[in-house]
């Protein structure tokens, strides 16, 4: 197979024989693209009014849903639940099961979620999709793909610096969809 050299990141160092990368403080172990880092967690029933705005130097874990009006910024996000108009930071990875609804996302590595609608959003590499992009403005620094068989995307604008794969696009009678490849 072919050689692959990932090199320390957050909170990891080599050991001095430069043999073997090795945690320099607890947490969950990732691996982002080249490297890996060790990040601490915080897991949360939920973000809204009540418990205000998350600002987290690690992984955030929401267990239900982002509300309208609030925001997260964490080196990773997982969300179970759906984002309303709310704003959502990463420098890493971000993960929404129930999809984003007015929300707007810059993420430095990928996205998935299941749907999204009235989105605007700026990914560094990655944008999976599961079911459908609506009326959303996506720019992907490399692939963006529908996975769903009867996945689609309908107006707004998506543009991917690399690939585009999409089962169906646009849906006559409505907006115009433009797409793109970034030269």
């Amino acid at each position: 197979g072919k050689q692959y050299r990932i090199r320390p990141g957050r909170n990891t160092r080599y050991n001095p024989e430069g043999t073997h990368i090795i945690a320099t403080k607890s947490g969950v172990v990732c691996l982002n693209n080249d490297s890996i880092s060790v990040e601490k967690i915080k897991v949360v029933d939920k973000v809204d009014a009540s418990t205000g705005h998350m600002r987290f130097d690690g992984i955030v874990k929401i267990r239900g849903n982002v509300a309208d009006r609030c925001s997260v910024e964490a080196v990773r996000i997982d969300i179970g639940g759906s984002v309303g108009k709310a704003r959502l930071r990463s420098l890493g990875e971000i993960r929404v099961a129930q999809g984003l609804k007015g929300t707007i996302v810059q993420c430095g590595s990928s996205l998935h979620t299941s749907h999204m609608t009235d989105t605007q959003a700026s990914v560094g590499e990655h944008l999976l999709v599961d079911d459908f992009v609506l009326n959303s403005k996506v720019f992907c620094g490399s692939t963006l793909q529908v996975t769903g068989p009867y996945g689609y995307v309908y107006g707004g604008v998506i543009q991917a610096g690399n690939l585009i794969l999409l089962p169906n696009v646009g849906l006559p009678g409505t907006k115009g969809t433009k797409s793109g490849k970034d030269s």
